[in-house]
Parts: C-alpha cells; structure tokens; sequence
C-alpha cells in the first residue's frame, strides 16, 4: 500500500493528493472508535467535463477539495479546473451536479456518493429524488424488456425507461393515472442478454438527463416534482440492479 501512494505521488500528483486528502478527510469524520462504515461515502470517479451550482472554489494542494467536500452534508461535485508547477490547484466544490459532457473524456470529476442499495429489484429514496443528486445505478440485462422505474408513493411511474429486445429500441413514458406520450429516441441499441449497463443519470430543475455507458440516451422533462419519485424499481423477472448509488 505504501509503494502504491509513493508510486501515485510521484507519476500523479494530484489523484494522490486527492486520494491523500479524502483518506484523511474520513479518518477525522468516522473515527474507528464510533465504528463508522468507512465505506457509506465514497469519491466517484468520472472522465466527463461537469457543470455544478451551488459552487466555492479555494487554491491550495488538491487534498483541500476532497477534505471541504467531505465535511459538508450537501457536497456532491468536486474537481480541479488548474494546478501549477509546485502543485498549488484550483479546486471547485459543488452542492449540486447540473450537467456532464462525457464527450470530454479528458476531464475529470468526483462525485461524493452513498451506496444504498446492491443486488436488488428495488431501492427507496428517503426524502424523493434531489435536483442537482446524480444517480449512478449498474443493472444487469436479463430479460426481453427490462424497465428501469421512478415510482410515487402512491403506485404512479414519473419516470420510467426500458429496453426492449423485440423492439431493438429504448423507450421513456410515466403513468400518473394513464400513460403520457412515449419518448423512443434510441441513439443505439448495442445491448445484449447477459449485459451489465452502467447508467448515469441527472435530475436537473425541469428534466432528467439518462445516459447508459456515457451516451445520452434521454432527456425527459419532469411530469411531477422529482421529490414525489420516492422509490426506483427494476422490472420484469431476472434482471437486477447491481449497484446504486447517489
């Protein structure tokens, strides 16, 4: 582990500093003696150029991103814009994630995530989806049709996207009562059974933004407030959601 840091410090100065500077940002906030889970928060990496709100900028070594993010509740976004010579950086850190470009691979953010749910059909969302919270959700393919659903409380989808095998097409609605007007814009349909997608999406203040495998997919204006979205579900029989975090 030791080599590993000095090799880091060496050939990437600033992933070390920030890797150093969460390391010492969780140590201080979970100490081992309250039996804190180490890993409930955890940096996420993403080759892609964000957009934030909510944002503070600082200069000084990288470490200071990742320790400012950690000890606030609402950080989610933080990434360098510059560094110079002697490893002086300009960090930005973000309550909010309002758009991601993963045309510009790069470039480089960290999200500051929970996971909170693995190897499951269904994961709840205490206190509703959140503008500017990102969820970024690994699923697996095992079906024909396999729905990806935003649930309300009382039963209503306010988003839901599946991919349809005997369609070859990926397809977006809500039901709030009756289904509204089908999105089938489908830029791609390299999907096979057996597959494990990684899916990327952003609730931004009038729409989401889903990307699967860095390629946008949809953009599907809000029909109900995102906080009413109190649950995401995975549809059909065998498919599963492997991982989500937010």
């Amino acid at each position: 582990m030791l080599l590993t840091f000095q090799y880091l410090q060496q050939t990437q100065p600033t992933l070390y500093t920030l890797l150093f500077g969460f390391i010492c940002s969780v140590t201080w906030l979970c100490p081992v003696s309250t039996g804190c889970s180490l890993n409930k928060i955890k940096f996420t990496s993403h080759k892609a150029s964000p957009t934030g709100a909510a944002c503070s900028t600082t200069t000084g070594e990288a470490a200071a991103c990742s320790t400012l993010c950690s000890a606030s509740s609402l950080c989610k976004l933080v990434y360098v814009t510059t560094c110079d010579a002697k490893g002086q950086c300009t960090c930005a850190f973000c309550n909010q994630l309002t758009e991601v470009d993963f045309s510009q691979a790069d470039a480089e953010f960290f999200l500051n995530t929970q996971l909170i749910g693995v190897n499951t059909r269904q994961v709840h969302l205490a206190g509703g989806l959140v503008i500017g919270q990102p969820l970024l959700i690994m699923i697996t393919l095992e079906d024909t049709m396999v729905s990806l659903n935003f649930m309300m409380a009382n039963g209503h989808v306010a988003f839901m996207t599946e991919i349809r095998f005997n369609e070859r097409s990926v397809v977006s609605n809500s039901f709030l009562g009756y289904w509204g007007a089908e999105d089938r814009n489908t830029p791609h349909f390299n999907f096979q059974f057996g597959q494990r997608r990684w899916v990327f999406c952003v609730v931004r203040s009038d729409r989401y933004e889903l990307y699967i495998d860095r390629v946008l997919f949809k953009q599907f204006p809000h029909r109900v407030p995102p906080n009413q979205v109190v649950e995401v579900t995975i549809g059909r029989e065998k498919s599963l959601i492997e991982t989500f975090r937010r």
